[in-house]
């Protein structure tokens, strides 16, 4: 594999995402032969297999962040999933208390015009 191309997948460009900047990988194989310059001679079986070997490289570390990160997320979707569960709870018994109240105002206020009612029938009576 000719200088260049192991420069290009040792070090990816600018452009590419953090991930593989981050990561190292081991340069290529290099040749029994001396560094030549870059030929326009066509690929090897042998560059080829070392390519694939990177890409897959490349595709299980991929794969295990993915994983990893999905791990994450799962394990923060069932905090959420809990804290909903408990706020679910908190809330129907506000809102069966809010209805416990209004019940109760209800009957208070009943009460409270027929004993307005008794009075002015008491003051009638008296006068």
């Amino acid at each position: 594999m000719s200088s260049r191309r192991q420069q290009q997948t040792a070090n990816p460009p600018d452009g590419v995402s953090d991930f593989f900047k981050s990561k190292s990988t081991k340069p290529a194989k290099t040749p029994s032969t001396p560094m030549e310059p870059e030929s326009d001679s066509p690929c090897t079986k042998k560059d080829i297999n070392e390519l694939k070997a990177l890409l897959l490289g490349f595709k299980e570390e991929i794969q295990n962040e993915i994983r990893n990160s999905l791990t994450d997320v799962k394990s923060d979707i069932a905090t959420l999933d809990n804290r909903v569960q408990v706020l679910e709870q908190a809330q129907d018994s506000v809102q069966e208390s809010t209805s416990n109240m209004e019940t109760l105002l209800q009957d208070l206020q009943t009460q409270l015009r027929d004993l307005q009612d008794l009075h002015e029938d008491l003051e009638n009576r008296t006068r």
